[in-house]
C-alpha cells in the first residue's frame, strides 16, 4: 500500500519504458559464520518513450561477495537451517565490475559494503532491512551511492514447497547529484524448487530523476544455487 501510494503520481505523469533484469546467484558456504557469493546480472531496457535515445540497452554486472554473520548462540536450531532467512544481523563486502554499451567499453568498478537485518513478526512473516554503501569509479572518476532498503516477506508452504512472497521498497543517494535521485519498488516470490535450487520472479518499478528513460517498468528472474 505504500509503495502504492508512492508511486501514484510518478505512473500518470509519464510512460515507462520496460526493463528485463536476469540475475544468476551462487552461494557457497565457507563455514557456519561465512559465504562466498559469486553474481552475474544483465539490465536489458526497451525504451521507446524518448525520442533519438537508443531503443534497447544493456548493462552487465559480476561480482564476488563474502558474507560474514553471528553464530546463533542461544537459538541453535537456526544454526543449521536457512542461512540467509534465518540469520538476523549479516554484513556484506564486495566487487562487481559493471559494464554498459557494447564490448562493455563504459566500465564501472564498485566496491560494496552492506548490513542485512531482519525481524520475524508473527505467523512466519518478517521484516526485512538492508543499508548498503557503493564506492564507484566510473571511467576514471569516484563517486558514492547510498542505498536504504526495507521490505516485508512471509513464508508460505504450497504443492509441498516453499514459497516466499515478498515486496521491498529502496532509495538511492547518488553523490554525483547531492539528491536522493532513484527509488525502487518490487514485488515477488522466491520459490524452493530443490535444496540446491530457488528461483526469484518479480515485478519491478524504477523512477530516477537523473536518468534516461526517468521511469522504468521491470520485469526480474534471479536464479539462486547454493552449495
Amino acid at each position: 500500500m505504500f509503495a502504492l501510494v508512492i508511486l501514484g503520481p510518478s505512473l500518470s505523469s509519464a510512460e515507462s519504458a520496460r526493463g528485463f533484469w536476469p540475475e544468476i546467484d551462487g552461494y557457497f558456504g565457507l563455514s557456519n559464520d561465512t559465504r562466498l557469493v559469486l553474481k552475474a546480472k544483465s539490465e536489458f531496457t526497451d525504451d521507446k518513450t524518448s525520442p533519438g535515445s537508443d531503443p534497447e540497452s544493456r548493462t552487465s554486472q559480476v561480482g564476488a561477495n563474502l558474507d560474514f554473520t553471528l553464530k546463533p548462540i542461544f537459538r541453535t536450531r537456526f544454526r543449521e537451517e536457512d542461512w540467509e532467512r534465518n540469520r538476523f544481523l549479516w554484513m556484506r563486502v564486495g566487487y562487481s565490475y559493471v559494464g554498459r554499451g557494447e564490448g562493455w567499453s563504459d566500465g564501472e568498478n564498485r566496491g560494496t559494503l552492506e548490513v542485512n537485518g531482519r525481524e520475524p513478526l508473527s505467523g512466519e512473516t518478517s521484516l526485512l532491512g538492508r543499508a548498503s554503501w557503493e564506492m564507484r569509479d566510473i571511467d576514471g572518476s569516484y563517486s558514492n551511492r547510498y542505498r536504504l532498503r526495507l521490505g516485508i516477506e512471509k513464508e508460505l508452504i504450497v504443492d509441498g514447497r516453499k514459497w516466499v512472497p515478498f515486496v521491498d521498497a529502496e532509495a538511492f543517494y547518488d553523490t554525483r547529484y547531492d539528491v536522493w535521485n532513484r527509488q525502487l519498488y518490487r514485488t515477488g516470490v522466491e520459490i524452493l524448487i530443490n535444496p540446491r535450487w530457488r528461483i526469484e520472479p518479480y515485478l519491478g518499478y524504477q523512477h530516477d530523476s537523473r536518468s534516461e528513460p526517468e521511469q522504468l517498468s521491470i520485469l526480474g528472474l534471479k536464479v539462486k544455487y547454493t552449495h
